[in-house]
């Protein structure tokens, strides 16, 4: 067996330590520069140092210690999340022999009037603030599902049945300022999320589908039809009234201007006559004799004019009428 000497062996152990020096200080100066990353842009960077967070940081250049000193977490604040809430849906063609609904395996809410009705809604939200996201809530989307539900059973609550398929109520006696569900559950599925300070906002909310239980789901369609052909009904009913009271204020609006017309004239024309009368009143009041002779002459002139020829018969002279045969 070959023996090598110890001068022989040591320029080869030398080298091999010199290459493990290198080797090491190559992977420290790894390690040291390994927490240095890029943040992508519609991101931000959660630094935790020992567990704590020290720092926030937006798209760019990031200086970190390397892990397990430094940790980073990247937070995608401009993406959009979208979360389906089924807790109170159940598919209305679903078949069983079931007639009542099990709370084991399908939820609900009832409304202000006892009735039940089951929901499907599609919540858009956005990341407001990324350590609260990441840090303080476990699992913000399971969060923010038990928050929308609370927020529609709080709100069904106190809404009728209808008013609830309707999606709106009267917000007043008079009927004309109505109550959107919709913002009615948005506006409380807010106040929350801003209570529980959970980093998240809602930047839609839609209420996809909304039925009675589908063990009634027919009567209450047949219902809802029945409704509806009776709106229509009272709606063609209040057109031919409107059409008919346009038709007789415009009749009426006729009648009072030819009235009015009427009135305007015949005034003018007894204007006129007072001024005649009063002016041939003067006359006569000067020279009687003169005004009747001057009328006599006037009336005179008016008979020769229309009766075009006139013949005079002698003051004894009998003329005796008689009617046309068949006239009595």
């Amino acid at each position: 067996m070959k023996q090598y000497r110890t001068s022989e062996l040591l320029p080869g152990l030398d080298t091999g330590m010199r290459m493990m020096k290198w080797l090491m200080g190559l992977l420290i100066v790894l390690f040291c520069f390994s927490g240095i990353t890029n943040v992508k842009s519609g991101e931000e960077a959660l630094v935790l140092r020992f567990g704590k967070l020290v720092k926030v940081q937006e798209s760019g250049l990031l200086l970190a210690l390397p892990y397990p000193i430094d940790e980073v977490i990247r937070v995608p604040v401009k993406q959009e999340g979208e979360v389906e809430i089924l807790d109170i849906w159940q598919n209305p063609s679903a078949q069983d022999s079931q007639d009542a609904i099990n709370p084991l395996e399908e939820g609900y809410c009832l409304t202000g009037d006892q009735n039940i009705v089951q929901m499907k809604v599609v919540v858009k939200y956005r990341i407001s603030d990324s350590a609260s996201f990441r840090l303080l809530t476990e699992d913000s989307e399971q969060l923010l599902r038990e928050v929308v539900v609370a927020a529609i059973t709080t709100t069904l609550a106190d809404w009728q049945v209808d008013e609830v398929i309707r999606l709106q109520r009267s917000d007043s006696g008079d009927g004309l300022t109505f109550q959107s569900l919709y913002r009615t559950v948005l506006r409380q599925t807010e106040q929350r999320l801003a209570d529980l300070e959970c980093g998240v906002t809602i930047s839609a909310l839609e209420i996809k589908e909304v039925l009675p239980a589908r063990q009634v789901l027919k009567e209450f369609r047949e219902v809802q039809s029945a409704k509806i052909e009776m709106e229509t009904m009272m709606r063609q009913a209040e057109d031919f009234r409107n059409q008919k009271e346009l038709k007789a204020q415009e009749e009426a609006n006729r009648m009072v201007k030819e009235a009015t017309a009427s009135a305007t004239r015949r005034k003018s024309e007894a204007r006129a006559h007072l001024s005649v009368f009063k002016q041939l009143h003067q006359q006569y009041s000067k020279e009687p004799d003169i005004f009747k002779e001057r009328m006599r002459i006037e009336f005179l002139e008016t008979i020769y004019n229309n009766v075009g020829r006139v013949e005079l018969v002698s003051p004894d002279t009998r003329i005796i009428f008689s009617s046309p045969k068949g006239e009595e």
